[in-house]
């Protein structure tokens, strides 16, 4: 797993290298997470897309943390393709890493999934993820660990509604149990609202807010955590 994760980033690096003739989409988002009685921290997030051609995408993303777990909180690679002559079927692959600095513990992942258009508003996603948590205070930073005593594999789902689409604005609601950086627990329900606003030719803002349902008992519903991050994009 060692050499196939170092493989894999390296032939990143090296197509984003020689293939810079498409669009490029770099973004900063400042964020706010509460997960009570776990963490309390300020994000600040990068991320970049470039589409290289049609039929294929390349991500990145950078985390890092203040107040409680401070410093770098994860980082992720991806890659979109269209294998087909359609539009509407895409296969997206991923490698996450995660961490917390003041528990000394992180998580690297392997995620694979398919993402259907059902139509121009509605998007199904399913797959499954290989997680391996280390909890060795000597290698927990380290995104070439794969070695742990509690590795597993968990199911990726999600779905995507888009209840506003004009020139300038849009938005969606979603139920989700990953995105770019994180993998939530399999008991949890994860779900929340995106939006986007072109501010001017190339230069868009974004918000996402977000949550996950953990328990159901009468008419209380429990939540695990709240999320929410604004940020601005910039396309060339």
């Amino acid at each position: 797993m060692v050499r196939a994760s170092r493989a894999c980033l390296t032939a990143v690096v090296l197509v984003v290298s020689v293939s810079w003739a498409g669009r490029f989409t770099p973004a900063v988002l400042l964020g706010f997470r509460h997960e009570p009685g776990v963490e309390t921290r300020m994000l600040v997030t990068g991320l970049a897309d470039a589409s290289l051609n049609p039929r294929l995408d390349l991500d990145a993303a950078l985390g890092l943390g203040f107040m409680q777990n401070n410093g770098i909180a994860g980082y992720a690679l991806g890659a979109r393709v269209q294998p087909l002559a359609t539009r509407r079927l895409f296969v997206e692959a991923r490698i996450q890493h995660q961490q917390w600095s003041d528990w000394r513990a992180g998580e690297n992942r392997v995620l694979g999934l398919v993402r259907a258009e059902v139509s121009r508003r509605v998007r199904l996603n399913l797959g499954a993820a290989y997680r391996v948590p280390v909890f060795d205070p000597a290698c927990f930073a380290s995104p070439f660990q794969w070695q742990s005593d509690a590795p597993e594999w968990n199911l990726l789902y999600g779905i995507n509604w888009t209840f506003i689409e004009r020139r300038r604005l849009s938005a969606f609601a979603f139920i989700a149990n990953s995105d770019r950086m994180t993998l939530h627990n399999p008991q949890q329900v994860p779900l929340g609202l995106y939006g986007s606003y072109q501010l001017a030719r190339g230069y868009s803002i974004h918000t996402r807010a977000s949550s996950g349902i953990v328990g159901i008992s009468g008419a209380i519903v429990s939540f695990s955590e709240f999320i929410f991050e604004a940020g601005v994009s910039r396309a060339f």
